[in-house]
């Protein structure tokens, strides 16, 4: 069995941005050896919701070695893993697995842990959560209509979204701790009152 060349010194690159974890299609072009204009014409043909490729696709621009911006894309978890489904080969799951994992890691340090085994303090998770709300004010609508115990068909109706939309923010605010589990009834860790 032969061994696949991959260079185990560089880590994918993920970073926090607006609360949430993130990497770039530059990062993504680099990581899996392919031309970065390929990856961003993959990103452009894929065939999603536009709300979809709005929360996890955004169009920004980079400052390239000769001082130009050039087009990038920033891409959340689920917009990376869309995304590469579509490379194949043994040693594109190995790249997609160590990306996954380093995406994993990031968005754990941001979870509300046990006082011992806390990850990041408890003041720096409620700036990112503080900015996360800032950034997202359709996030803390769903937390307060969520606090309101309104269904999901009223909840849409507030927000002027779809099941689907409002599942996936779901699934991020219970991803940072923002919301318990399904089958749990407790309250929420935040006061959202004064963010009206």
């Amino acid at each position: 069995m032969s061994t696949l060349p991959v260079n185990l010194h560089t880590a994918p690159h993920v970073v926090l941005h607006q609360g949430h974890a993130t990497t770039t299609s530059l990062e993504v072009a680099a990581f899996f050896s392919k031309q970065h204009y390929n990856v961003i014409r993959d990103i452009e043909k894929i065939e999603v919701s536009e709300g979809f490729k709005r929360l996890n696709f955004e169009a920004v621009d980079y400052i390239d070695k000769k001082n130009e911006a050039r087009p990038m894309y920033r891409l959340t978890k689920d917009g990376f893993i869309f995304l590469v489904m579509g490379f194949t080969g043994k040693r594109a799951a190995l790249l997609k697995e160590s990306y996954i994992t380093a995406f994993n890691q990031l968005e754990a340090q941001l979870r509300p842990s046990a006082p011992s085994a806390q990850l990041v303090s408890r003041e720096h998770y409620d700036a990112v959560v503080e900015e996360l709300l800032a950034a997202r004010p359709d996030y803390a609508k769903l937390l307060q209509c969520e606090q309101a115990h309104l269904t999901r068909p009223e909840i849409g109706r507030v927000l002027g979204v779809g099941k689907d939309t409002i599942g996936l923010r779901k699934r991020r605010l219970r991803a940072c701790g923002l919301l318990p589990a399904e089958h749990a009834a407790q309250q929420l860790p935040l006061d959202l009152g004064a963010m009206q």
